[in-house]
């Protein structure tokens, strides 16, 4: 046998040491130092390693010297690369990590390698890694697997947990009881049974970690009692309305970045206006915030009011009762569109932003505590500047559009089949119609033309759908399906005049017919304004209307934008004639607005339904209800209604779109002039500094009014 001394290897040794002191300057320290009492030696047999030790005084002197084989003690070793695949594909069946999982012990680092070298997979929490902890009983194990591996990825990644001694499973105990951001093991595999102590298993360690983690939970809990015992509606309004400095605390994920930049610009207002603003997140990819995180840091900073986004208190735990929790809805999910989420609204629990009309009538949300609001923008980020000579060359184009919504409609039904095998005669047929619509160089943009669509299919298919699959099916179609054929379908248009045309986002290399625009991700804290700026002219669209934060960004910047037609964009202009006629009248109900309706008033409601092509008083919610949240924001959601300069930038068609790209290449002062006026007008209506300022009144009058009411009782 060609025996080798480990130390040919010290090289590598020495990398994977410096690799770990990145992040355990201690371990990294041990490690370094240790010396082993006998000769490590290594070689190879097949496909297999083999690992021998050699008293120091029968080794040679010499690293390259002749090991004699009488002499070398072979060590032994449960796991081969084979072994260890196997362990892995029953750990892992879908050939991705998903859950922390916990080896107990190192063997010859196999099981590890492997482990660590499978992709990350959490699709609820996309970016997240989970941790990976592993356990060796010695240094000296340590020692000889750090030769023969290349770890040092692994060994300097945080996410890896690494823990080495007798008292291995102490330490680990001891780290995730002080951690509470870090998610404990879910699953383990025992290499070496020597480093558990005795009647220790993986649930037992989990339950006394639990327990631990619950007490100090019930500590931050009791904290609060002091903290707000005294607190009550009257003195909670009167310290929003003081105008002195509140303390705002807001939580977001590491894991949404779009959220993660919309929070920190919310709280960025709040500092702006002289408030203490803490942000809760995790740290690292590999930790998970949860009510023990939020728990303590409500204790340690004392908040005035909290914020989150897209997310509500029931969901979180561990906040304070007593102190008011926002909630800003800026997406349409599942999560909050349900009647359990409205149940779960507390005396504290505010939200403003979307959908404030369907939330409360058909989710039982309070609605004297929903302030509608729009997104909003950053005004001091996304303010114009001029671009530096770098942006210029490497960002100036006539055409860009900015969004991840890269995935093809053919994706999305294709996964949506797979889900729901048994429904693909519908899901095929109706995927069918609404394709043929944009074929012709037609769109839809409204839920329920969508709907319409797939009742057709219903019925030449003779399907059925319940009320709860039918909703689903719908939403799919309409948030996923028609999002993407309307966006695409405008995007084609341009790409076909042959101009220096670009698309920023994730996933559009991977597009079939407009990867060759790709140009990466657009970073939403420096390089997305100067995109904006760069491009002659941005598009936006969108079937959910233009008035959207990346719009608003854009133009807050100095970006010109042209926009793609849908009807709801001027459902505002035709509401707000409607709506100052119920106001002079005391029109309060559908009912009301039918008996009373003057010929003009029958003419708005006939506009209304050629614009949209639907019935008003069949929409899916009542018309008063929905002219009601137009009005709450000044109809200030509907494009048409915020920019008398819309219908000079909008286009519906092809030839539309293509003639405006021409008009405006070709004048530059025009797209200057029409830019500085819709500008204006988003910093007048929507930057985070107005809607903060609203939303403390608001929260301040309905406290108000519910103390006034309980006095009053």
């Amino acid at each position: 046998m060609n025996w080798q001394k480990l130390e040919l290897l010290s090289a590598r040794f020495k990398a994977n040491c410096d690799a770990l002191e990145t992040r355990d300057a201690a371990l990294a320290g041990r490690l370094a130092a240790h010396r082993p009492p006998a000769t490590y030696v290594l070689a190879s047999e097949g496909e297999q390693l083999l690992i021998g030790a050699v008293s120091r005084d029968a080794a040679p002197a010499n690293v390259t010297g002749r090991i004699d084989d009488s002499k070398v003690e072979r060590l032994t070793y449960r796991l081969t690369p084979a072994g260890a695949k196997q362990i892995v594909q029953k750990l892992c069946p879908a050939d991705a990590y998903t859950e922390p999982a916990l080896v107990v012990g190192l063997d010859l680092g196999w099981l590890w390698q492997m482990l660590y070298e499978l992709p990350c997979s959490v699709p609820i929490h996309p970016g997240n890694r989970p941790p990976l902890f592993l356990l060796a009983r010695t240094i000296e194990q340590l020692w000889i697997a750090a030769h023969i591996h290349d770890w040092r990825t692994l060994l300097a990644d945080t996410r890896v947990c690494l823990f080495v001694g007798d008292d291995a499973i102490v330490q680990l105990e001891r780290s995730l009881m002080t951690q509470a951001a870090l998610p404990g093991p879910r699953v383990s595999v025992t290499l070496d049974a020597a480093i558990w102590p005795a009647g220790m298993n993986l649930d037992a360690m989990n339950l006394r970690v639990m327990n631990h983690l619950n007490a100090r939970l019930a500590d931050a809990t009791e904290q609060f009692k002091t903290i707000y015992g005294q607190s009550s509606d009257e003195s909670i309004a009167a310290r929003l309305r003081s105008g002195g400095k509140l303390r705002i605390m807001g939580m977001t994920s590491l894991y949404t970045t779009f959220l993660q930049h919309s929070m920190r610009d919310w709280l960025a207002a709040f500092a702006a206006a002289g408030h203490d603003t803490r942000l809760v997140i995790e740290q690292s990819d590999h930790l998970r915030s949860n009510s023990l995180v939020l728990a303590e840091a409500c204790a340690e900073f004392k908040p005035d009011l909290f914020l989150m986004i897209d997310h509500y208190r029931a969901e979180m735990g561990g906040l304070p009762e007593k102190v008011p929790c926002v909630m800003w809805v800026q997406d349409y999910l599942p999560s909050i569109h349900k009647a359990s989420a409205g149940a779960a609204q507390g005396h504290y629990d505010y939200v403003i932003g979307y959908a404030r009309a369907e939330c409360t009538s058909k989710h039982g949300y309070p609605i004297e505590r929903f302030m509608p609001a729009m997104v909003a923008v950053n005004e001091t980020r996304f303010a114009p500047a001029e671009l530096s000579s770098a942006d210029q060359r490497e960002l100036a184009c006539d055409v860009s559009y900015v969004s991840h919504a890269s995935r093809t409609p053919e994706s999305f039904i294709a996964e949506q089949i797979a889900q729901n095998p048994g429904a693909r005669p519908l899901l095929a047929d109706a995927f069918d119609r609404l394709k043929s619509i944009y074929d012709d160089g037609h769109s839809i943009s409204h839920p329920l033309h969508v709907r319409g669509i797939i009742e057709e299919a219903m019925r030449q298919t003779r399907t059925g759908l319940d009320a709860t699959s039918m909703e689903a099916v719908t939403d799919h179609f309409a948030l996923r399906i028609n999002n993407a054929f309307l966006r695409h379908q405008s995007l084609l248009w341009a790409a076909e005049m042959g101009l220096d045309f670009r698309l920023y986002g994730n996933g559009w290399e991977n597009h079939p017919t407009l990867k060759k625009y790709a140009r990466g991700s657009a970073d939403n804290k420096g390089r997305l304004a100067a995109i904006y700026r760069a491009t002659r002219i941005n598009l936006q669209v969108t079937p959910h209307g233009a008035v959207h934060q990346r719009m608003l960004e854009g133009l807050a910047c100095g970006g010109f934008f042209l926009i793609r037609y849908v009807p709801g964009d001027r459902v505002g202009q035709i509401y707000r004639p409607l709506w100052e006629w119920c106001v002079r009248e005391g029109i309060e109900t559908d009912e009301q607005i039918l008996q009373h309706a003057t010929p003009d008033v029958l003419k708005i409601l006939g506009e209304f339904q050629r614009t949209v092509g639907l019935d008003p008083f069949k929409l899916s919610m009542r018309l008063m209800d929905d002219i009601r949240v137009f009005a709450d924001l000044d109809f200030a959601q509907s494009a048409a209604a915020v920019w008398p300069e819309y219908e000079t930038v909008a286009f519906d068609s092809r030839a539309a779109l293509q003639q405006r790209i021409k008009h405006f290449l070709a004048h530059e002062d025009q797209r200057q002039e029409l830019t500085a006026s819709m500008r204006e007008k988003v910093l007048q209506t929507a930057t985070y500094s107005a809607v903060n300022r609203r939303m403390l009144d608001f929260i301040a009058n309905n406290l108000a009014s519910a103390a006034a009411q309980r006095e009053a009782a």
